[in-house]
C-alpha cells in the first residue's frame, strides 16, 4: 500500500482515478437503462403514429438502444 510520505499523492491519485472510473461505468449503466426504458415506455405512441404494426415495432428500441450507446462511449470517452 502506499504508507510512504512521497507515496501519499500518488496513491491519492490513484484513487481518484479509480472513483472517476467507477462512477463513470455507473453513470453509463444508469443511463443506457434510463434510455431504453424511456423508449420502450413510448413504444406503443411511436408505433400508432408511424402506423407500424406491434410485431414490428422491436426495431425502433434497437435503433435506440445503438444510438444511445454509440454517443455514450463517444461522450465518456475523454475521461481519464
Amino acid at each position: 500500500m502506499c504508507n510512504a510520505k512521497g507515496e501519499s499523492l500518488a496513491c491519492t491519485n490513484k484513487l481518484h482515478h479509480f472513483f472517476v472510473f467507477v462512477s463513470f461505468l455507473l453513470t453509463r449503466e444508469w443511463l443506457q437503462t434510463l434510455g431504453v426504458q424511456s423508449s420502450v415506455i413510448i413504444l406503443p405512441t411511436i408505433g400508432k403514429a408511424l402506423n407500424i404494426p406491434d410485431s414490428r415495432q422491436q426495431w425502433i428500441v434497437s435503433a435506440y438502444n445503438l444510438t444511445f450507446s454509440c454517443f455514450l462511449v463517444r461522450t465518456f470517452m475523454f475521461i481519464p
